[in-house]
């Protein structure tokens, strides 16, 4: 999907499995982003895996990319197992090591063939492709540039992930529709680079009911040996996450607001200084290019809200294993005069249900609120007392890349859930939220 983020509001992406791995921000995803899959919302909330639910959001405003992996859509609510952003207007190196939402660590939508430049005769990139099995070596497998990752299944297999194969320049490519020869050209002059595991020898592309698949599987008559390995760096077999560069994270300088305390809609400029990067993001604004080393961004908060400014180079197997590659600003609250705790919100909502149900909670004062809930039908307190319960909204703040860890709530019996939102720089908890189950 291609948004306009000066019209597209952003939404918090609750990453669950690699939030170590991954940039948490806010992202301008619509209530009707597709997903991989179409699978269809709630069918697999809170995090059942159906398919890799791949989701890219390509932001022309800014020229941002955003991909998830294993996305689930409920309630207008987003999880996905990664989340990874992609400077469209610059190079960028997230840290060796790193995985992505593919194994490589690579943007997927980069790879990916588009119907739109097939149709124009020209496809001006490399293209990405899977193969079933990849070199092993007991430490996650093998990479070379520009894959960040490799997910290795068997030690004898001769391919490694970031892998660049180009077709032969003498392959004839006459017999084929106008379609597959703009591919087949690409493939001799650009190449096409493993990015997963998967299909052998497959190639992928953008979802577009123009395709003719019973043209492109004309393709499939390609065999390997039409196409040769260009010479890797490192030579082959590569790295793995324990033989990767290493290196000095980034330092931020600075990081700074015009103000930590305003009435709503008042302008408020973060500024900021930082070396040796490659990318930045404030978690709660989204991703900020910088010039010369130092960058500002200006927005106008209606609410009470943390932020904190996240700078990634390439070195991701440095460190104790918990900054990675990133260095995490101090964070800093601005206090809306007025402002409440947005109360939480429950998913699926209040209803008739079959059998056991899994219920999250989450509130759109993110992420540093917490939740607070009872399921008696009692009213929650804070602090809390009785049976009043704490349910942490996860990602939590993230100044040691924490894993993630999805929360809920089984409600196996009918029953009414109340809940109650605490966060940093508010006076008071959130207006009670509450939600009746009926279990059939």
């Amino acid at each position: 999907m291609i948004v306009d983020s000066s019209q597209t509001p952003s939404v918090p992406i609750n990453v669950v499995d690699y939030a170590r791995e991954s940039d948490v921000v806010v992202a301008p995803f619509t209530s009707s982003v597709p997903i991989e899959g179409a699978a269809a919302d709630c069918s697999g909330w809170p995090d059942t895996y159906q398919s890799d639910s791949h989701a890219n959001v390509l932001d022309r405003h800014t020229c941002w990319d955003y991909e998830t992996y294993n996305t689930n859509r409920c309630n207008g609510l987003y999880d996905a197992s990664g989340e990874v952003i992609w400077d469209m207007a610059n190079g960028e190196m997230r840290p060796w090591g790193w995985t992505s939402t593919d194994a490589a660590g690579l943007s997927v939508f980069a790879g990916l063939v588009r119907y739109d430049e097939a149709a124009s005769g020209t496809i001006n990139h490399a293209i990405r492709f899977t193969m079933q099995q990849t070199k092993e070596d007991g430490n996650g497998g093998y990479f070379v540039e520009p894959a960040s990752h490799a997910a290795g299944t068997i030690w004898g297999a001769p391919s490694v992930e970031g892998m660049l194969v180009r077709l032969s320049s003498t392959f004839d490519i006459s017999g084929y529709s106008a379609i597959n020869q703009a591919i087949l050209r690409a493939l001799q002059q650009y190449g096409m680079i493993m990015a997963d595991n998967g299909g052998y020898f497959f190639i992928q592309g953008a979802t577009d009911s123009r395709w003719n698949d019973s043209d492109l599987v004309n393709l499939a008559g390609i065999p390997s040996s039409d196409f040769s390995v260009i010479q890797m760096t490192p030579s082959y077999p590569g790295w793995d996450s324990t033989t990767a560069p290493t290196g000095t994270a980034p330092v931020i300088n600075s990081f700074s607001s015009s103000a930590t305390q305003v009435s709503s809609g008042t302008p408020v400029t973060f500024t900021f200084s930082v070396s040796g990067d490659s990318y930045d993001y404030i978690d709660m604004i989204g991703p900020v290019r910088l010039s010369s080393g130092s960058g500002s961004v200006t927005i106008t908060p209606t609410a009470t809200q943390t932020y904190m400014l996240y700078s990634v180079n390439q070195y991701g197997n440095n460190g104790d294993g918990e900054g990675n590659g990133v260095t995490v600003s101090t964070p800093i609250t601005v206090v809306v005069t007025g402002s409440t705790v947005a109360p939480p919100t429950f998913t699926p909502p209040a209803g008739t249900y079959t059998g056991s149900h899994t219920v999250t909670l989450n509130s759109t004062t993110y992420p540093y609120a917490t939740i607070y809930y009872t399921t008696d039908g009692s009213t929650p307190t804070y602090p809390p007392t009785g049976t009043t319960q704490e349910y942490p909204v996860v990602p939590q703040p993230m100044s040691a890349q924490s894993a993630g860890a999805l929360e809920s709530i089984t409600v196996s019996s009918s029953r009414t859930v109340k809940a109650i939102a605490v966060a940093p720089g508010y006076s008071l908890p959130s207006a009670v939220s509450s939600a009746t189950y009926t279990i059939n």
